[in-house]
């Protein structure tokens, strides 16, 4: 995350990820990004082969 805080409507619930913290999913869950807060989301998304 590189600046605001990036909600991911994950399967076992939401999970807010803040500036400057990451996290790791699996790609093969149903999932969804969204912007909770009023400032601008920055995040960077990788995507690795199995």
């Amino acid at each position: 995350m590189l600046s605001g805080r990036l909600t991911l409507a994950l399967e076992s619930g939401p999970h807010v990820v803040a500036p400057g913290r990451s996290a790791v999913i699996a790609s093969d869950q149903q999932y969804a990004c969204r912007n909770d807060g009023s400032a601008p989301v920055v995040f960077m998304r990788v995507v690795t082969g199995a």
